[in-house]
This record gives C-alpha cells, structure tokens and sequence, in this order.
C-alpha cells in the first residue's frame, strides 16, 4: 500500500481509508493500462487469449500479460503521449517505475515510492481530475467510501471537527461541525485533495529538469531531505523486517 499522509485516528479508521484510497488509485493505474491496450495494441499482442467485449470488465491481471508489457518500448512511448514520464527519465526506468508503483498499490505492507514513482501517480491523478473535468461521467473526482465503512470514519472525523472548532472557533466561525467533517473526509473522498494525502512534498516534480542520480549526487538534494533511494531499495514501515515483506519486487 501507498503510505498516507494525511489520516483519521484510529486504527480502524485508518485501515479503511488506506484501503479506499489505495484501491482507487490502482483502479486510475489499470485504466492507463487499458488505455495503452485500445491506443497501441491492434495486434493484441498483450492478450492473455481471445476474448469478448463483455470481458474488458475483468481485471487487467486476467486480460494482460503485464510482464511482457513492462518490457515493450511502446510502453514508454504510451507514457510520454500521456505525460506520465519525467522528461529526465530513461525509458525502461519510467516504465519499471509504473510497474513498480502498481505492485506497491497492491502489497500489504506501507510502502514509500522512489520519486520516480511518486512523479507518475502524480501524473496519473492529474489525468484523472482532467478526464473528470471533461468527462463528468467518468466517475466524479469525489467517490465515497462505501458503507458502512464511511459511517464508522465520519464518527470519529465529527468528533475531530467537533475539537477543531472548539479550539479555533475564528477560524472555524461560519462552517457547522458537519460541514468540517466533510471537508476532512475530502482528504480521502476527493481526488483533488490527494496530492496533500498521498504526498509528503513535490521534490519529484524536479525529475523534469534533473535525474534522479544526478539529484542524488548534488548537496542541494541532501541539504533538503530529497527522497532519492535507490530504485530496487524501499523506505519500510519501521519494524517491518525484509523476511516479513509482501512486496512483490
């Protein structure tokens, strides 16, 4: 899972944020992956077997052999059309890093992606709130969390909202405690407010002027803090040991 940083209290509550949200940005991902397939694929060279229109629901696990598409080229190019690739970036290095970023969505574990990474899931959900903008249909940048669920976080969030007001009751003068927690559970509901929820900072906005090594070489990334591990090297929860990991890297 994609680590957040923006979080309800309460375990509960944050198990199923994290699980929304996560969900929703791997369900962003295996759409661009659909969309490489109708763009570029008239040969269907990807395809696990012959199908019917009726299959195209299925997962792209089911419908793709992944590992065959990480390794074409045309994959790059797919994401240079669609603006997912630094313009710094080697093309087997973007595409790995899309990959890489899927299997991170989906392991259990919370994980911290390379800036590579964190440029593309950028990328993806500057995509998708442009797709919402010119496709309502698509969905909506806003997509609940599914009851009960919801109801279970929104408790806790009112009682957060509630001691929000009460200790900055300026700030705070003209919304309700409802209206408060709604904003909260923007956070993990709206789309638009993902880019404060599922990042720490924008250093990997810099991939588009210098590469990831060559960042790491320079003082001005270590006086900052940049993330630049390695791309094989994951930042893990602490007290996660490598032998208990699900990352399937």
């Amino acid at each position: 899972m994609l680590e957040l940083y923006i979080m309800p209290e309460g375990e509960k509550n944050r198990e199923i944020v994290k699980r929304h949200v996560n969900e929703r940005l791997l369900k962003i991902l295996d759409r661009a992956i659909k969309d490489y397939v109708m763009m570029f694929d008239d040969k269907r060279r990807y395809w696990k077997r012959i199908t019917c229109s009726e299959d195209w629901e299925k997962s792209v696990d089911e419908l793709f052999d992944l590992k065959q598409m990480e390794k074409d080229g045309d994959f790059f190019f797919f994401m240079q059309v669609a603006h997912l690739a630094p313009a710094t970036s080697a093309p087997l290095h973007a595409v790995q890093a899309f990959f890489a970023l899927r299997r991170l969505l989906q392991a259990k574990g919370e994980y911290k992606p390379d800036l590579t990474e964190e440029y593309v899931l950028h990328a993806l959900i500057r995509n998708e709130l442009d797709c919402c903008k010119d496709l309502p249909e698509s969905g909506g940048r806003v997509i609940r969390i599914p009851e009960p669920d919801r109801s279970i976080v929104l408790e806790d969030v009112l009682e957060e909202a509630a001691g929000d007001k009460e200790f900055e009751p300026e700030l705070y003068e003209n919304k309700s405690v409802e209206r408060i927690a709604e904003d909260l559970m923007g956070y993990y509901e709206d789309l638009g407010n993902y880019v404060m929820t599922c990042f720490e900072d924008e250093d990997f906005l810099m991939l588009d002027l210098i590469d990831a090594k060559a960042m790491k070489n320079t003082l001005f990334a270590q006086s900052l803090g940049i993330n630049t591990r390695e791309d094989d090297v994951f930042t893990r929860p602490e007290g996660e040991d490598d032998e208990d990991s699900d990352l399937p890297f």
